[in-house]
Parts: C-alpha cells; sequence; structure tokens
C-alpha cells in the first residue's frame, strides 16, 4: 500500500522524493508572509492580539523547518 492507496492527502515529497527540495522553498516562502499577516494584524489596532500571537508562532516554526531542511537535514 502506498500513499495514493492509504487514503490520506499525498505529500508531494513524499510521493516523489526528488521534490524534496521544495519543502524549504515553500517554508522560506509562508514564513515572511506570516510575519507580513502579524504586521497587518497589529497595524490595524485590535484589542484581541491573538490573531497576531498565531500569526508568529506559525511563522516561528515555518522558519524552523526552513533552517532544518536546509541546513541540519537537507534532503
Amino acid at each position: 500500500m502506498n500513499a495514493l492507496d492509504s487514503g490520506t492527502i499525498p505529500v508531494v515529497p513524499a510521493v516523489v522524493p526528488s521534490l524534496g527540495w521544495l519543502v524549504p522553498v515553500a517554508a522560506i516562502g509562508i514564513a515572511p508572509e506570516m510575519l507580513v499577516f502579524s504586521g497587518v494584524q497589529l497595524r490595524a489596532g485590535a484589542a484581541d492580539n491573538g490573531p497576531m500571537y498565531y500569526s508568529l508562532g506559525v511563522a516561528a516554526v515555518w522558519a524552523v523547518i526552513a533552517l532544518g531542511r536546509l541546513f541540519v537535514a537537507p534532503h
């Protein structure tokens, strides 16, 4: 049974290992985007800062993924 038969949504690098380089590229794109989102939320001056903290957390996770896939365990 492969990833396509398991009923789960396949992830590109799991299905096509030669495209593993896409993971850090996506992470490098998503992390700054989330930082921009948190800046927009901060600038909007909303009373609730929860979405801003969420965006910062997601940006941090994607930054760790990018660094890990580029330097710690390159594919």
